[in-house]
């Protein structure tokens, strides 16, 4: 699993509609800015408990299944991407 650190700000680079409670806006397909970690939250699914289910950012909420499509903005952005 990967480990979310508050100090850094998070980009989504999978679509838009994979992100909970952000306003949609034409363009943030890719490279949809997260912010700064804020916590994580367990998720109860079919009566499993998922420990770190959802991930919590400043302007979303990403599910488990989709933490591949989160990269480290500033990482991003030295390699040319953002």
């Amino acid at each position: 699993m990967t480990d979310f650190n508050p100090k850094y700000e998070y980009v989504f680079t999978g679509p838009a509609n994979l992100i909970e409670m952000v306003p949609r806006h034409p363009g943030t397909e890719r490279n949809h800015f997260l912010g700064h970690f804020i916590q994580y939250k367990s998720v109860v699914h079919h009566g499993d408990i998922y420990n770190n289910g959802k991930a919590e950012f400043q302007f979303g909420i990403v599910n488990l299944g989709h933490y591949d499509f989160v990269e480290n903005y500033a990482v991003q952005r030295t390699n040319g991407t953002a």
